[in-house]
Order: C-alpha cells, then structure tokens, then sequence
C-alpha cells in the first residue's frame, strides 16, 4: 500500500503535536465531512428508510470524529452534538445517543478551560447548550421514571422539522 508518510518516518517516533496535527486532526475533520453529506442526503431522501441509512452514516462518522479528538478539542464536542443530531433525526433510542450526550456534558469544562474565547465560541456555545440542557432534562426524566432509555425521546424543537415523523417520538 502507497503511503504519503516517507518511509524514514513510519518507524520513527512522532512528535505528539505533529501527529495531532498532521494526522488526527485532518482525519478528524474529513470524517466530518463525510457525517456533514451525510446528514445533507438523509435530509433530502425521498422516504424513510433512505433517510434512516443516510444519517445512520452520518452519526457514525460525526461520532468517529468527535471521539479521535482530544477531549478537550472544541471540535470534538462540535462533532459529538452532530452525532446526538443524526441520531434524533433517526428516531434512535436514548440509549443509542445518550453516551454522546453524557461525554459532551462531561468535557465540556475542560473545553472551556481551552477554547472558552476562541473565534467559533458563539456559535459552538449556541449548538452545544441544546444538548447540554437537553442531556440534563433527559437525565432528571430517566432518573424520575417518566421514560426509559428505550424511548425515542428528543428536544421539542425537533418536532417541526421531523420530516417522517413517527407516532413513538416523545419530546422533551
């Protein structure tokens, strides 16, 4: 197999910041493109079970990505909430979705420790409050019994924008 590292460096040891740069973080943001059409076509697929393999891919990707990012990489929570997003577009359970959730709630001080004033704050802090307060809501309702991890359980303002929706949808 051609490889595009020379091979003097394929046993060489790597500087950690060299191989973040120069490969997770590339693979990272190709991966996400790939979540990114992904999610486009499962938005416009003509019927249900195109859409269902569209963001199925889509999730698996954003997924991939947000996870071979540090954890305290902006992109990674960014990448992570566009996995949760695909799952709800796909009706999935809680229980499919909910580790994304719990990861994002649980790195995002130590993002903020980083990354709290960077260029993208604004908006990335808009995207990701929808999962943060949605994973608490969920969280206090599963706790109290009202659901159940199995119950395909999504935030209210999804509603208006499910484009096959399902009768076993309950939102928060």
């Amino acid at each position: 197999m051609r490889t595009l590292i020379p091979l003097k460096l394929i046993n060489a040891p790597l500087d950690p910041g060299f191989y973040l740069s120069f490969w997770v973080y590339p693979k990272a943001d190709a991966l996400a493109c790939l979540g990114w059409y992904h999610t486009h076509l499962g938005l416009e697929a003509e019927d249900a079970e195109n859409a269902s393999l569209e963001f199925d891919q889509a999730a698996k990707y954003y997924a991939e990505a947000g996870t071979i990012l540090p954890g305290d990489e902006e992109k990674a929570l960014i990448y992570l909430r566009s996995a949760v997003e695909a799952h709800w577009y796909n009706n999935h359970s809680a229980r499919v979705y909910m580790p994304l959730v719990l990861k994002i709630m649980n790195s995002e001080e130590a993002m903020l420790e980083i990354w709290e004033n960077s260029p993208i704050s604004e908006s990335r802090d808009a995207s990701l409050l929808q999962v943060l307060e949605f994973g608490v809501l969920l969280t206090d309702t599963l706790q109290a019994g009202k659901y159940t991890k199995d119950d395909i359980i999504k935030p209210r303002e999804l509603k208006e924008l499910d484009k096959f929706p399902s009768t076993n949808v309950l939102y928060l």
